[in-house]
């Protein structure tokens, strides 16, 4: 199989090689318009991408602190001085941002970084915005800035407690870098009310790309705004296009070889079909096994008893990658299977461990960062406050004010309680003014 396409593509290569350069010269000098265009609207679609690759970046950065659970509870607080010795150095990095803002739901700022202005215009925007996530651009000077924001829940979640939002510069240098990808199309980021003297611009239409474009002399010059996520425009990405070779093209188009182009191409496009009706029904059969199994996979089921290796139809190197592929679909389903049992037991143990803490008659109480998270009936109890009131206080706030006291009279705070009962049960009277003494374990 390997042996007929090289010598199939060697013969397409011998008959069109001569009529494919005469039919794009051709082709060149009768769409020149149309090409550049089409070179723009790519060129404006890549440098979107890039965009795009920043903006998820950005993204990636504040939603990683707006999801701390850390910073979570501070802005709970609105806790502004241990937002800053925190994550003042996150802030003042410039890693998440050149610029970062967190607001409360008052819209006060409780920790920044950045020029005065900028963090005044973002926490403008944060105010505006709510609990909508932000992204887009904004005017930062002469050039424009990519900004990404997002709303701040507190630990549990449920409820929104503040806004964090960054902005990050995006301008001549990032352009200049991704110019030096393109032969002969340079890309430049200008200031909103920017356009290009002497040049006629009108509306161009490609694909999903508007952009206005002009020409002058051998070059095109094509603009597109940038929009401002505050309304207007934020900038103006600038591309000059220059290709000498295709502007002269009409010049040097060879029209006397089209009789010989037409028939190259009838006799390669005959070669194509052949070619594609003999790889087609083994590629289609591999392909569609291949799906079957993965779906199985996915599904934890066994994998089937057809192997791709022993499939005499398929050429030796389809053989060799259908082995990978089959082994790593084995290894899926095994994996699957083991991860639906693993989450079955996960969910029993759960519910088990909340039957045995609610249940229990001693004093049972779950803590994570110092604060505790799960209190059950006997240490409200003991503390004379619901439950529903302990979760998210520390063990010191929970037992202020108590006396607590082991069955020799040693008295106990919070913290050598705590110690000594992860070493082995403690008895112990807690009392307080008003309250009658109960001993607990």
């Amino acid at each position: 199989m390997g042996a007929r396409l090289v010598l199939t593509g060697v013969l397409i290569a011998v008959v069109v090689a001569t009529a494919t350069i005469v039919i794009d010269m051709w082709l060149v000098s009768s769409q020149v318009d149309s090409w550049t265009r089409g070179d723009i609207a790519s060129t404006y679609h890549g440098f979107h991408s890039l965009l795009s690759l920043e903006a998820d970046s950005l993204r990636s950065s504040v939603t990683g602190v707006a999801t701390a659970d850390q910073f979570r509870q501070l802005m709970a607080r609105s806790n502004g001085f241990g937002l800053s010795q925190q994550f003042g150095d996150v802030f003042r990095s410039k890693v998440v941002g050149y610029a970062i803002v967190a607001v409360d739901n008052s819209g006060t700022v409780l920790a920044s970084s950045g020029p005065t202005a900028t963090v005044k215009a973002l926490a403008a925007i944060a105010a505006l915005r709510g609990s909508v996530d932000t992204t887009g651009f904004v005017r930062a000077g002469d050039a424009p800035a990519l900004v990404y924001g997002c709303a701040v829940k507190d630990p549990t979640g449920q409820t929104t407690v503040g806004y964090i939002i960054a902005e990050r510069q995006f301008g001549e240098i990032e352009a200049a870098r991704f110019s030096t990808t393109m032969s002969t199309i340079s890309v430049a980021i200008l200031p909103a009310a920017f356009r290009p003297p002497g040049v006629a611009l009108t509306t161009q239409h490609v694909g999903d790309q508007v952009f206005l474009s002009g020409a002058a002399s051998n070059t095109v010059v094509a603009i597109q705004d940038m929009p401002a996520v505050d309304g207007g425009s934020a900038g103006v990405i600038e591309l000059t296009y220059n290709d000498p070779q295709a502007l002269r093209a009409t010049s040097i188009a060879a029209i006397s070889a089209l009789i010989s182009g037409l028939v190259a191409l009838v006799f390669g496009v005959l070669l194509g079909l052949w070619l594609t009706h003999v790889m087609r029904r083994p590629v289609l059969k591999m392909v569609d096994h291949v799906r079957e199994q993965a779906a199985r996979a996915a599904a934890g089921l066994p994998y089937g008893e057809v192997a791709l290796a022993h499939d005499s139809t398929l050429p030796v190197e389809f053989r060799q990658l259908g082995v990978v592929m089959e082994e790593l679909l084995r290894y899926l389903s095994e994996r699957q299977s083991a991860l639906e049992t693993a989450i079955r037991d996960a969910a029993h143990a759960e519910e088990s461990l909340n039957v045995v803490v609610a249940e229990s008659p001693e004093v049972k109480l779950v803590l994570q960062d110092g604060f505790i998270v799960v209190a059950n009936p006997a240490a409200a109890a003991a503390f004379g406050l619901p439950a529903s009131q302990l979760t998210d206080l520390t063990a010191d706030e929970a037992m202020h004010g108590l006396e607590i006291l082991d069955e020799e009279g040693t008295h106990y705070d919070a913290t050598a309680l705590i110690e000594a009962a992860l070493v082995e049960p403690v008895t112990v009277s807690i009392t307080e003014p008003g309250r009658i003494e109960h001993w607990y374990v």
